[in-house]
């Protein structure tokens, strides 16, 4: 997973780096290993496949727009899981990592 995101709100960038690095939510990890391995207290490799699964998912809805300013209000749902205040007033663009 070789793709850079970049979060903006006007000229602040909130996050920029890898997005296998993006901040989620601690919540949403817990719930995603709770109901995958049956682990309420996730260690660092359920952690990591929650990760993994999390922008896999991610990816496969942001894909057709690599490159594009994408504006996170349309795609509320699918940003929910990210640890940005006030994700859905912001904007990002998805770039591949040669």
């Amino acid at each position: 997973m070789r793709h850079q995101v970049t979060i903006f709100k006007d000229n602040d960038i909130l996050y920029e780096g890898y997005l296998i690095e993006i901040p989620i939510k601690e919540d949403v990890l817990t719930a995603w290993s709770s109901d995958l391995f049956g682990d309420p207290d996730p260690c660092i490799i359920h952690q990591t496949y929650v990760r993994e699964k999390l922008i896999d998912l991610f990816l496969k809805t942001f894909k057709k727009h690599l490159n594009e300013t994408i504006i996170l209000k349309n795609y509320q749902q699918e940003v929910a899981f990210i640890n940005i205040e006030n994700i859905e007033n912001c904007q990002m663009i998805i770039r591949r990592k040669k």
